[in-house]
């Protein structure tokens, strides 16, 4: 974990040390929890496509395009190989 330094109004930090006291936990433990709610809001926008990939079908983006192209290729293979026998 890291130490880091911030700096408050007096009438917050009250407030943070009395919620710590009376919620029986570590202003610490508050501070990092409000953070983590703060981050999970203002989370940067993935993107929906990558490059030429504008117009893919819906529910894919870009933590699952690798694997939704891999299986476009193998069906193709599996397309081309079946032309191939007949």
């Amino acid at each position: 974990m890291h130490k880091t330094t911030v700096y408050v109004p007096e009438a917050m930090d009250h407030e943070l040390r009395e919620t710590a006291r009376r919620d029986g936990r570590p202003a610490a433990e508050l501070i990092r929890e409000a953070i983590t709610d703060y981050l999970a809001r203002h989370q940067r926008p993935r993107p929906a496509s990558i490059g030429v990939l504008a117009s893919l079908p819906p529910g894919v983006d870009a933590t699952n395009v690798k694997g939704w192209v891999r299986g476009e290729w193998a069906a193709r293979d599996d397309q081309a190989a079946g032309h191939a026998d007949v």
